[in-house]
């Protein structure tokens, strides 16, 4: 069984990545939070196969979370969705080891 993470501040979000999720993939584990740092403290203690964060989160910002969590998993995949179209998000990302 593969794990997901999802990483929202928004409760509403959560639950339509889940439920998105839930309806496509019949063996696939959900795990949801609300802030960077509490997907580290996930990360530490679970093996997880995809972490889908919002980029933009008031306590710890994806790309944030995304340097940190590589150094606890270099191998972990990030999916990130925004609100926010800038072009700096997307080369910040791919410098700290993701593609799009």
């Amino acid at each position: 069984m593969q794990t997901v993470l999802l990483v929202d501040d928004e409760p509403e979000m959560r639950k339509v990545y889940r439920a998105a999720l839930d309806a496509r993939f019949t063996n696939l584990k959900v795990l949801d939070v609300s802030h960077g740092p509490e997907a580290l403290d996930i990360l530490r203690v679970h093996p997880v196969d995809l972490v889908i964060s919002d980029i933009m989160n008031a306590e710890m910002g994806g790309l944030g979370l995304l340097r940190e969590a590589l150094v606890i998993d270099p191998t972990l995949v990030f999916v990130f969705v925004t609100g926010y179209g800038k072009q700096e998000h997307r080369d910040a990302a791919q410098k700290g080891g993701t593609t799009t």
